[in-house]
């Protein structure tokens, strides 16, 4: 059975004989492509997607949505430039004019075009040593082209961007790459009402604490749930609780894509997002210069859906905290069942049974703050739990193997499925 929709917006248990339990995952339907296979395509327009199919950013493979979305992405005098970038390490405004036959000047104009405008490319260093580079889908592209932006005067282009982004996620591509290799990118962080006093939470387990290491904030509005608004899928959730914390304040504001707030309205901006039942996550890292929170809700976030909708491993750490439940207490109502945003709970409510699915659940904590009439619920800790990566060096140099094999095996199947 396919996700419910209730006043527009997702739902992802269904109730059947008085269980509740997850949706059926929605069917996989990436079908790779080979360039022959789109005659009609300008060129310039095809060989950016074939750019961006790369593996080494976990991005899909050439087919009819991802050249829909490089169409409107790209127009063919963008995509005459972009086709050439690479990832990583990127190329230099020179080197493209060389390549081109164009004169610099122009050549840069339009790649600068790019990365602030349309904020579909990326770069790295300064001047004469500036280089260009090709950006990850989910993760960059989609979240980068929509931040500073609001719901109601979203342009025409947006839109019709947050279309054809829907389409080439609702694929399922990153099965491909979460079942190859499982990227701990983030973690969640519990609601502090759910773990109790005296239980051993570290400093990185409290969002307050977390924010208390840090003197700058900004915030920006929810990309996910901006997006479901636009496809008639909202919520109706507040959306203004993305934070970035740290060094990372500045450049977000300068480029208008944050408004800098104070601690204390970071902290309210917060309470309220737990008050509305969203779930807070920053990177998985215990320190850094810089750090990133989101607020997300089961029904928009795409990193919930993978789990909710594709039954794909979660991008979320495992958890440090699980709920145990008191029999002698549950009344098997199943309200922990219908908030839970990775639908990691079962509850037969006339058979009075109750089972966790550990691969889905994230440990927020949502289920043992709903349960405040029996109090059945409450957050144990992991005894073998896992200290988070201590920095973002760490972080990025221990997933790194991971996902490079998980490329390598992902490219081998796209080319594989893609012969004729």
């Amino acid at each position: 059975m396919a996700p419910q929709e209730e006043g527009g917006a997702r739902r992802f248990v269904v109730v059947e004989e008085g269980v509740i339990r997850p949706t059926d995952p929605r069917p996989y339907r990436v079908k790779p492509r080979l360039p022959g296979d789109y005659p009609r395509v300008p060129k310039a327009c095809l060989d950016a997607a074939q750019a961006l199919a790369t593996p080494l950013l976990s991005n899909p493979p050439l087919c009819d949505e991802l050249v829909a979305f490089v169409q409107h992405l790209w127009t063919e005098e963008e995509a005459s430039l972009v086709r050439h970038l690479r990832p990583y390490r990127g190329t230099s405004c020179a080197e493209l004019a060389r390549i081109e036959g164009r004169p610099v000047a122009e050549v840069e104009g339009i790649l600068n075009r790019l990365e602030t405008e349309k904020r579909s490319i990326g770069s790295s260093g300064s001047g004469g040593k500036k280089r260009y580079k090709m950006k990850r889908i989910l993760g960059e592209i989609f979240e980068e082209t929509l931040m500073g932006h609001d719901p109601e005067n979203l342009s025409d282009w947006h839109k019709r961007f947050i279309e054809l982004w829907e389409d080439l996620f609702m694929t399922g591509w990153m099965l491909d790459y979460q079942r190859a290799y499982k990227m701990n990118s983030a973690r969640v962080v519990p609601l502090s009402e759910a773990i109790q006093a005296g239980q051993s939470a570290m400093p990185y387990d409290k969002l307050e604490m977390i924010l208390e290491r840090y003197d700058r904030f900004a915030v920006t509005n929810c990309q996910c749930r901006m997006s479901a608004e636009v496809l008639g899928k909202g919520c109706g959730k507040p959306i203004s609780n993305c934070l970035v914390m740290g060094e990372w304040v500045e450049k977000r504001v300068n480029d208008g894509w944050y408004r800098e707030v104070s601690r204390r309205d970071a902290l309210e901006i917060k309470a309220e997002a737990a008050a509305n039942g969203l779930v807070s996550w920053v990177i998985n890292m215990q320190e850094g210069k810089g750090q990133a929170s989101c607020s997300c809700c089961a029904c928009c976030c795409y990193s919930f859906r993978l789990v909710t909708e594709f039954a794909c491993p979660s991008v979320i750490a495992p958890p440090h905290f699980i709920p145990s439940v008191d029999a002698s207490r549950c009344t098997h109502c199943g309200k922990c069942a219908r908030v839970c945003p990775t639908a990691a709970l079962i509850v037969d409510t006339k058979g009075k049974g109750y089972r966790r699915l550990p691969e889905r659940c994230i440990g927020c904590g949502l289920c043992a703050v709903t349960c405040d009439k029996a109090k059945a619920v409450t957050m144990m800790p992991v005894p073998d739990h896992h200290r988070p990566p201590k920095n973002m060096f760490s972080l990025i140099a221990g997933q790194a193997p991971g996902m490079l094999k998980s490329a390598w095996q992902v490219a081998r199947k796209y080319r594989r499925e893609a012969r004729p």
